[in-house]
């Protein structure tokens, strides 16, 4: 099952496409890798700015980086199955539908699945967070004592 939510400060107005995947991440076993080393907002509690100076600090965001995130195994986009079963006339042409297609056994039908990084995915942070992290490794921004 997906449903989108308003994304909020976007103009033109955009949507967010959540993939309800409860059911499947408790299945899973928790990577609890890079999202491990987020900061919690509480961190900013011990940070002391002596009176006289200022901190500042810049973020920027990848533009849609879940649904543009490529690298999803075939298997892991088969766990994010999204709608209703589709007949196979419906989706010829479709870039969505491929040779990998979710096909239901003898049946003319066949399933859409997103091969992103789903929001609702319990795995997409870690996911995430390694392949930032993997990015600012290759440029030399991060060692292994930073970590």
């Amino acid at each position: 099952m997906a449903f989108v939510v308003p994304k909020p400060g976007t103009d033109p107005p955009e949507t967010r496409q959540i993939l309800d995947r409860r059911a499947r991440n408790r299945k899973e076993i928790p990577l609890r890798t890079g999202s491990k080393w987020l900061p919690q907002g509480s961190m900013w509690l011990d940070l002391f700015i002596p009176p006289g100076m200022s901190a500042y600090f810049s973020s920027n965001d990848l533009r849609h980086f879940y649904h543009s995130f490529a690298c999803v195994s075939r298997e892991r986009a088969r766990t994010m199955v999204v709608g209703a079963p589709y007949r196979l006339r419906e989706l010829r042409g479709l870039r969505a539908f491929t040779r990998d297609a979710i096909h239901l056994g003898d049946s003319d039908c066949a399933l859409l699945a997103f091969a992103g990084l789903g929001m609702g995915d319990g795995a997409a942070v870690d996911i995430a967070e390694e392949s930032h992290c993997g990015v600012v490794r290759e440029a030399g921004g991060l060692v292994p004592l930073s970590l």
